[in-house]
């Protein structure tokens, strides 16, 4: 019996420490926290008292606490796991659960506001922002930390205009007498870095260190690149920071990057006096990489580039008018013609030919700045129907000094033509109804070596393509055609060259080209009835020729050469007529209106651009 009450006596024991632990949370805070807490708690009691379970059976809940509580006014206390939290933004642990210190960087950003409008250009820095930069960590201060090494600020120019539209013309600096460590020790950096096309830079800091707590302080300035060749001419804009890079010194880790402050500076404006430095000078001259050629209908084409340049002065381009040197017709069969900045690719201005030209008025003006150089291209489009019957459809662009109204902007004055340097020499064009991307060039497949037996072999393959959405006939070819190591037997005549039309390999009866000699070594195929090239097709043929040895031949080098040859004049007329010209090639876009063997739109081989320009050769032994 006693022993048995013990046991009773002990259970009640546990289950009442059991609740009263249940009653107190546990927490992390230390001695200054709980002595500020116990201050703000108000008379607070806590009474525990033991009722008996309406139950019949024994056992460890027989007894249940209940808690009676006086009025009570106890401050908010954050539990374990809350506190687990807070602690985890602030520090971060590893795998084993031990608190990693953690470092970024900081950088505080003013930006400085300018009293009024710079109206000097010059090579003077101009104070942009004040920077400070910061290694900030969470360990403690007894803890050894790894430096941050300042890596890069990138800052971007935007909104702007006028004299800033070129963002190339500028750049920042740090300011080295203020680049120095909260400890003051001077760091030095001299060098600007340039702002690119787009607006932004880079500055590097070549890893400047900064141990735990330390900083940096510097000056962001900003300079003239170049104050010769930059324009007096108002501007305005703005510069943003856009990225801030460290890392750890050993790690070369890079870490986390806050900023405060204002990351925007305040607007830049420049409104300098007109000037000169000279006696202003406007010069003009072509693009050398325009070729003239033929130009299918309702396609377009850059017809005319011009490079301007300005010396001693900024000079603001007013009016340019173009003119074609081949008259008026090319009002009908052009349908407009632009004018287009080829640095930006922006059209500057649209219209249309009247009397045979264009005349184009900028507004505003096309700026040219001084010791600088500005490229206009001029885009030809032609109209859907061209007509070789009643119209010259040729067109060259030209654009004279006097067609060109330039001020300089320092001078307030019209350039007089005497101080118009230009250097013009542009190309010819033709407009066509379709053929101007003919081609006519080798087969992917040539004949594997050739036998001089005096009998007709296949010597050469070529094909005439059509890439376009309409047909074109053609009514001849010619072919300057040499030999190396070879010989005609009995001399050169017409019945030893041949041309059969093939198709999958295989000859066939197709168009009958009658060959005939014309002077030196060109051989001459005029079409019995034309050759149609249907759209978006192609032609192939094999060239066949009777080839004798000769004394000192027979070796593997032997070759044949083969070149098409083009006109160097335009020609137009019936086939008959052209074929009893000396066009080289013959052929017809259908522009008539009908077209047939005698209307009179056959051309000749004039400003074809997809002829080969380099003779293919041909090997005796295939190679």
């Amino acid at each position: 019996m006693k022993k048995t009450v013990l046991t009773l006596l002990g259970l009640f024991i546990l289950c009442f420490t059991l609740e009263t632990t249940e009653a107190i949370t546990y927490s992390t805070y230390g001695p200054e926290y709980w002595q500020n807490w116990i201050r703000r708690v108000k008379k607070t009691r806590t009474t525990y008292r033991s009722t008996r379970r309406t139950t019949g059976s024994w056992g460890p809940n027989y007894y249940r606490n209940k808690k009676s509580s006086v009025t009570t006014v106890v401050p908010t206390e954050p539990s374990r796991k809350s506190t687990s939290i807070r602690r985890s933004a602030s520090r971060t642990t590893n795998s084993s659960g031990s608190y990693l210190e953690v470092s970024s960087l900081r950088v505080q950003v003013n930006p400085i506001r300018q009293k009024q409008p710079f109206a000097v250009i010059d090579s003077t820095p101009v104070r942009i922002f004040e920077v400070g930069t910061s290694h900030v960590n969470n360990s403690g201060s007894s803890n050894f930390v790894e430096a941050l090494l300042l890596d890069t600020l990138t800052f971007q120019m935007f909104a702007n205009n006028g004299l800033a539209t070129d963002p190339t013309k500028f750049d920042l600096s740090v300011n080295s007498q203020e680049f120095m460590h909260d400890n003051g020790q001077i760091e030095t950096l001299e060098e600007d870095f340039q702002f690119d096309s787009n607006g932004q830079v880079t500055l590097k800091f070549g890893n400047a260190r900064m141990s735990k707590g330390d900083g940096l302080k510097f000056g962001i300035d900003l300079k003239i690149h170049n104050p010769e060749t930059t324009p007096n001419i108002p501007g305005s804009f703005q510069i943003r920071l856009l990225d801030a890079k460290a890392v750890k010194e050993v790690a070369q880790t890079q870490v986390s990057t806050s900023f405060l402050g204002e990351t925007i500076s305040k607007t830049v404006a420049f409104n300098p006096t007109p000037q000169t430095s000279g006696t202003p000078i406007f010069s003009g001259q072509t693009r050398q990489e325009i070729y003239g050629k033929a130009v299918s209908s309702g396609e377009d084409v850059v017809a005319l580039a011009l490079r301007f340049e300005a010396h001693y002065d900024d000079m603001l381009i007013q009016e340019v008018t173009v003119e074609n040197a081949y008259g008026s017709d090319i009002d009908s069969f052009a349908r407009r013609i632009q004018v287009i900045d080829q640095e930006t690719s922006y059209v500057l201005g649209e219209t249309g030919f009247s009397a045979g030209q264009a005349r184009f008025r900028f507004s505003p003006p096309v700026r040219v700045d001084r010791e600088d150089e500005r490229s206009l291209v001029f885009k030809v489009q032609l109209s859907e129907r061209v007509n070789h019957e009643s119209q010259d459809t040729r067109f060259k662009l030209e654009v004279p000094p006097e067609n060109v109204i330039v001020y300089g902007y320092g001078s307030g004055q019209e350039v007089p033509e005497e101080r118009k340097n230009f250097a013009v020499d542009t190309q010819t064009f033709i407009a066509v109804q379709v053929g101007g991307n003919m081609a006519i060039g080798p087969s992917e497949s040539q004949p594997q070596g050739f036998s001089a037996n005096e009998s007709l072999e296949r010597v050469y393959s070529f094909k005439v393509t059509n890439p376009e959405a309409k047909d074109f006939s053609l009514g001849r070819l010619s072919m300057d055609i040499r030999l190396s190591g070879l010989d005609f037997s009995g001399g050169r005549s017409a019945d030893d060259f041949e041309l059969k039309q093939i198709i999958g390999g295989r000859e066939i009866d197709g168009t009958r080209f009658v060959p005939s000699l014309g002077a030196g070594n060109t051989v001459i195929f005029n079409a019995d009835n034309p050759l149609l090239v249907n759209r978006r097709s192609e032609a192939e043929f094999f060239l066949r020729m009777k080839i004798a040895d000769i004394p000192s031949g027979g070796s593997d080098t032997d070759s044949v050469s083969v070149l098409f040859l083009q006109d160097t004049s335009r020609q137009v007329g019936a086939l008959s007529t052209m074929q009893a010209g000396n066009a080289n090639i013959i052929w017809s876009d259908h522009s008539a209106r009908p077209h047939s063997i005698s209307s009179t739109d056959w051309l000749s081989g004039y400003l074809l651009s997809g002829l080969e320009t380099n003779s293919k050769v041909l090997y005796r032994r295939g190679y």
